[in-house]
């Protein structure tokens, strides 16, 4: 029996570093949300897509300002990221998920396709690129130290994961403040297997992160 995957794109942040919800922008005539929405909408080995809306909004206003075809199904999100996942989960009922941020409208699909091959094979997979930067940290008596560059990456979405596990992972969370689910799986104790991600697969932070040039990440 072929196993199912549901993709669950967060898109229920207020967009206060933006200046107004980012989700909603405009890239090349359709929103951001909508973009990051489509790179799972055509893709055969996706079976539902769930896109989390901010709390303090309706969906069909959501749905309707984000110009989301019916097919996307709305799921409300929590105050914090944390929730806002964790609603997800429990609304889907696929043995897999793909989590994305939607402000990553970008994600080439042969590094979804690594995503998902290592995700069905090890039961997880966290896409991350390396450093290329000279990395420093600062030190409590404000020096700076050196890191290794070699062992240090920056991680990025979709990350995949078998949809009991992480969710059980969420259930067991200490807190909050969790700036992506490879944080509370590493807490749990699961294995988060990092596959290749891409430089193209830029998250939309700052509203000059929109501009003409944007075109060449397509």
């Amino acid at each position: 029996m072929p196993v199912s995957i549901d993709a669950l794109i967060m898109a229920a942040g207020s967009g206060s570093r933006f200046g107004s919800r980012k989700q909603f922008a405009d890239l090349k005539g359709e929103t951001v949300v909508l973009s990051a929405v489509g790179l799972f909408l055509d893709n055969p080995k996706i079976n539902q897509v769930f896109v989390v809306y901010p709390p303090d909004m309706e969906a069909d206003v959501f749905m309707e300002t984000g110009k989301l075809p019916p097919e996307v199904y709305p799921v409300q999100g929590g105050e914090i990221r944390e929730i806002s996942v964790l609603n997800a989960l429990k609304a889907s009922k696929a043995d897999y998920v793909l989590i994305h941020d939607a402000a990553r409208p970008f994600a080439p699909s042969e590094m979804i396709e690594r995503v998902i091959d290592t995700m069905l094979l090890e039961g997880a997979a966290v896409p991350a690129i390396k450093m290329t930067s000279t990395l420093k940290y600062l030190e409590t008596d404000g020096s700076l130290s050196n890191l290794d560059r070699e062992r240090v990456f920056a991680i990025q979405t979709p990350q995949g994961y078998r949809r009991k596990d992480i969710l059980k992972a969420y259930q067991a969370r200490k807190g909050g403040g969790y700036t992506d689910s490879s944080s509370i799986a590493a807490e749990y104790g699961m294995a988060t297997p990092i596959v290749e991600g891409s430089a193209k697969n830029i998250k939309i932070t700052r509203r000059e992160d929109i501009n003409p040039g944007m075109e060449e990440f397509r």
